[in-house]
């Protein structure tokens, strides 16, 4: 079995081709009681995304709770052949661990699909419970791709080989690229694999 090759992006989200685009949401209701309904929020600032699921956001079928996932098929204006919401359950108590369980939870969904390619988008909208601290979120997000890849039956000699070839984490473009920014990203995103090769 080959190792994943873990891969950063600067690229606008709308524009990377990709056979699966992951893009991570919340639940951004603050109001309490039996009528407060849920409001899940894509987590980016691309508005091709949002408008590509706007739709399904708006029909209270998701809710965005913690590894709940919908999948949307050639989503329109995107690049990518598939886009996959995660949710990460409330905004105010979502963390960087939220966020890798999220990571695996998308390479998880991905494996018995037979997608071997796929791209989470680090999340653009904060809490104080989930700041900006973006090489964090990297590192989180490394870990649980490597940890939903793992494979116990790596060695059965009639086991098929479902594990991921290639996970790319999505930087917000509209950050820049500063040389020091990036070079933490980096550092983060390879303490957070232990292994593997990274380009960027």
């Amino acid at each position: 079995m080959a190792l994943m090759r873990a891969e950063l992006s600067f690229a606008p989200l709308s524009g990377i081709e990709t056979e699966l685009l992951i893009i991570l949401a919340a639940d951004t209701q603050t109001a309490k009681g039996p009528d407060a309904k849920p409001q899940p929020t894509l987590l980016t600032a691309d508005i091709a995304v949002q408008a590509a699921a706007a739709a399904v956001l708006a029909s209270g079928e998701y809710k965005a709770g913690a590894k709940e996932s919908v999948l949307l098929h050639a989503p329109a204006g995107v690049a990518a052949k598939r886009l996959l919401i995660v949710g990460l359950g409330k905004l105010g108590k979502a963390t960087v661990h939220a966020v890798r369980d999220a990571a695996g939870t998308a390479v998880r969904f991905a494996k018995p699909r037979g997608i071997r390619e796929l791209v989470l988008a680090l999340p653009e909208i904060h809490s104080e419970s989930l700041p900006p601290a973006r090489p964090a979120s990297a590192r989180a997000a490394a870990e649980g791709a490597f940890i939903g890849d793992f494979d116990p039956d790596t060695y059965r000699s009639d086991r098929k080989d479902q594990s991921i070839q290639s996970f790319t984490l999505a930087v917000p473009s509209g950050a820049g690229r500063p040389s020091s920014e990036t070079g933490s990203h980096c550092r983060s995103w390879q303490a957070g694999q232990g292994y593997g090769p990274l380009s960027a």
